[in-house]
């Protein structure tokens, strides 16, 4: 293993070592060889000097300089001390894996992803804290040797949304233990505009998909979708209403849960649902989040309606949904009358009819 591989270590205080780094590029790999091997500051220093190293012009990549930069990364990931910087691990994960884009292209391409840590969204944060010394001009110039670099070099075909979607699908698709598999919250309008995403996902492991609907982005607007080149919710929301059916059949899904899907629900996916499946006007929960959604209309017309207007119209919208309810709930008809009748006798209105339901 070459020199720049093999640390020393000795005393050194953060902050002195941070200075010291910046100040001194020459002296750089001596710093580094003097952090104690055991400590977060030789980890993140090591990995600051690799990735100057291997972006040297003078330099050629090689595979063999490669499998070093990520045997260290891997040892970096799995420390005590430095473990839980996942977020800048992952930085460092994405930049080796571009500058070994000509030796090893598969390190790059395993990265494309929705993900925040994906290539395709990388910020160049953890790089240009490796060089605070320098200057502005310098850091800019940097980056877009990196950049012109990849630009020249990968296939801009392997980043097309289509092909991410593609990658996503035939995970979801495989046999392989999904048991910690991710979807980003980016993708999912994209996956919700496929024609296969409805056969894939209805065909996982019950519990798999339960874990992915929880983490599901199901509010799609027409705009977002216009986006992608469709123009309409619909298989958006026949997506959502056959997701949330087959785990509701599963018994996986209950509707009082307080799932944040829940509330992002339409009135028309909600429609949808009791369609399909009729006696859910029997299940309180799934009529709760109908109740929900019975809001009072805002008065746009301020000067022909007032607060008191809004709310009889409230009212009135709330008794012709209870009156569609089973005897089941009784008890809720009852509480709803009793607000109507109580605002009609306020305002010297006095309905018989209402009063004997």
């Amino acid at each position: 293993m070459s020199r720049l591989f093999q640390p020393q270590s000795s005393e050194r205080t953060s902050a002195t070592l941070l200075e010291e780094f910046a100040l001194n590029p020459e002296k750089r790999p001596d710093l580094v060889e003097t952090t104690p091997t055991d400590s977060a500051d030789h980890y993140l220093y090591r990995l600051r000097l690799i990735s100057q190293d291997l972006q040297d012009p003078t330099k050629e990549i090689t595979s063999k300089r490669i499998d070093e930069a990520m045997a260290f990364l891997t040892a970096a990931s799995v420390a005590p001390l430095f473990a839980h910087k996942k977020d800048l691990l992952e930085q460092f994960r994405c930049q080796f894996a571009i500058l070994a884009y000509k030796v090893q292209p598969d390190l790059l391409l395993k990265q494309l992803s929705f993900k925040k840590s994906s290539v395709t969204q990388l910020d160049f944060a953890a790089r240009k804290a490796a060089g605070a010394a320098t200057t502005a001009t310098t850091e800019k110039e940097e980056l877009g040797d990196i950049r012109d670099s990849l630009s020249s070099t990968l296939d801009q075909n392997e980043v097309r949304t289509d092909v991410l979607v593609d990658k996503i699908l035939e995970e979801l698709g495989s046999e392989k233990d999904l048991s910690n598999f991710q979807v980003d919250q980016l993708a999912w309008p994209f996956l919700m505009a496929h024609p296969e995403t409805e056969e894939v996902l209805l065909k996982l492991n019950p519990d798999v998909l339960l874990r992915l609907f929880k983490a599901m982005h199901v509010s799609i607007s027409p705009k977002s979708l216009a986006i992608l080149g469709q123009a309409d919710t619909s298989r958006a929301d026949q997506l959502i209403v056959k997701v949330i059916l087959h785990l509701v059949e599963a018994k996986k899904l209950i509707f009082e849960e307080n799932l944040y899907q829940f509330q992002e629900l339409t009135i028309a996916q909600l429609d949808a649902m009791l369609e399909q499946v009729p006696r859910l006007i029997h299940d309180e929960g799934f009529v709760g989040l109908l109740e929900k959604r019975i809001l009072p209309r805002p008065s746009v017309d301020h000067d022909v309606k007032d607060a008191a207007e809004v709310h009889r119209e409230w009212l009135d919208r709330m008794v012709a949904f209870v009156d569609k309810l089973s005897p089941k709930f009784n008890r809720h008809k009852l509480s709803v009358y009793l607000m109507s009748l109580e605002f009609d006798l306020n305002r010297g209105v006095m309905d018989k009819a209402k009063f004997m339901k």
